[in-house]
C-alpha cells in the first residue's frame, strides 16, 4: 500500500512514486543556501598563510592577488545568490527538472573557490597568469544566466 507524504509548502500530498509531482520549494533553498554558503566559506581558504620566516608585513602585502581574487569571487557568488533568491522567489512551485537545473547552476557556483585559487596563486607565480585568467573566466561564463 503506498503512502501519501504530506507537501510543506501547500498541505497537498502526492505520491512517493510520482516523479513529476511538485517538490518542497523549502528544502531547495535550504539546500541551495547551503551550496552557496559553503562556496563563499571555502573562497578564504585560497589565502595563503604568510610563511613564518618572512616579515608579517610585507608577506601580507605580497599576498595581494590572493585578497583580490577573494573579493571577487565572493562579490561574484553574492551576486548569483541574490538573483537565485530573487528567482526561487518568483517560482510558485518546484518539479523535478526545475530542481535539476537548479543543481546545475549550484555545480556552477560550488567550482568558484577552484579557479579563485589558480587566479591567485598564479598572479602571484609570475607565469601562466592567461592561462589561469582564462581558466576563471571560463568557469564565469558557465554561470552567465545566473549572473
Amino acid at each position: 500500500m503506498a503512502t501519501a507524504r504530506r507537501r510543506e509548502d501547500s498541505g497537498e500530498s502526492s505520491p512517493p512514486g510520482d516523479r513529476h509531482a511538485e517538490l518542497s520549494k523549502s528544502r531547495a533553498e535550504a539546500f541551495s543556501d547551503g551550496v552557496f554558503a559553503v562556496a563563499a566559506t571555502l573562497l578564504v581558504f585560497s589565502i595563503p598563510a604568510p610563511d613564518l620566516h618572512a616579515s608579517l608585513g610585507p608577506a601580507l602585502v605580497a599576498e595581494w592577488p590572493s585578497y583580490a581574487a577573494y573579493v571577487i569571487s565572493f562579490m561574484t557568488i553574492l551576486v548569483i545568490w541574490l538573483n537565485h533568491h530573487a528567482t526561487i522567489d518568483a517560482i510558485s512551485s518546484l518539479d523535478r527538472p526545475l530542481l535539476l537545473l537548479n543543481g546545475l547552476v549550484l555545480m556552477t557556483v560550488a567550482v568558484i573557490p577552484f579557479p579563485t585559487g589558480l587566479v591567485a596563486r598564479y598572479l602571484q607565480a609570475g607565469h601562466d597568469q592567461a592561462l589561469a585568467a582564462f581558466a576563471y573566466a571560463r568557469c564565469r561564463a558557465w554561470r552567465w544566466p545566473s549572473l
